[in-house]
């Protein structure tokens, strides 16, 4: 069996039916135009309310003052367009796991609010958790320094039985994120396996 890539749930699939939203195409800026092809985009921020079309769990302002705070020059000399579509990625990524409970209200444009979810004291986790807000400042910063992000290894030996799969070298997931976003109890979409 010859190696594939392996299909992400768009944002629209995640989301359910009826959704339309598709990521803005931008081109990649040179050393000699950093500006070229980002647009500033607007993003919409989840507030903890359920926000109709959210697209980031953070603000480019919140951001800001997070990453100057640290001195972190990547993120104070890109331009706003650039910063704008690493807050949404990680928003993007976030929704990508699987969380308990439901979502606040059923128009909100992210995963979070939501309601019935515990942590491990038996307390409700109501608006954005801290650790949420936390792992989308980290992968913000990781999708801006860069563009490829997080794990994009493919499998390049496949066997089926016994079930084998290899991975090509690469990088590997960011699991300080996902250790955080554990604690808001997010889970990986596992992949189903059908024996024929």
């Amino acid at each position: 069996m010859s190696a594939r890539n392996w299909p992400s749930a768009s944002r629209a699939s995640r989301r359910g039916s009826g959704s339309s939203w598709a990521a803005p195409a931008l081109s990649k800026s040179t050393p000699s135009n950093p500006t070229a092809g980002y647009n500033p985009m607007t993003i919409i921020t989840e507030n903890g309310s359920g926000v109709s079309g959210a697209t980031s769990y953070v603000s480019l302002s919140e951001a800001d003052s997070h990453f100057a705070a640290l001195a972190n020059d990547d993120w104070i000399n890109a331009v706003d367009g650039q910063r704008e579509e690493a807050l949404i990625r990680a928003a993007l990524h976030i929704d990508s796991y699987l969380y308990p409970g439901t979502v606040l209200k059923q128009a909100q444009g992210l995963k979070w609010p939501r309601s019935g979810v515990y942590d491990r004291d038996g307390r409700a986790i109501t608006g954005l958790p801290h650790a949420l807000r936390t792992a989308a400042l980290e992968l913000a910063d990781r999708f801006l320094r860069d563009g490829a992000g997080l794990d994009e290894r493919q499998p390049v030996r496949q066997k089926v039985g016994p079930i084998e799969v290899t991975f090509e070298e690469g990088r590997t997931r960011t699991s300080f994120v996902f250790r955080l976003l554990r604690q808001i109890g997010a889970e990986t979409i596992a992949p189903r396996l059908v024996r024929g």
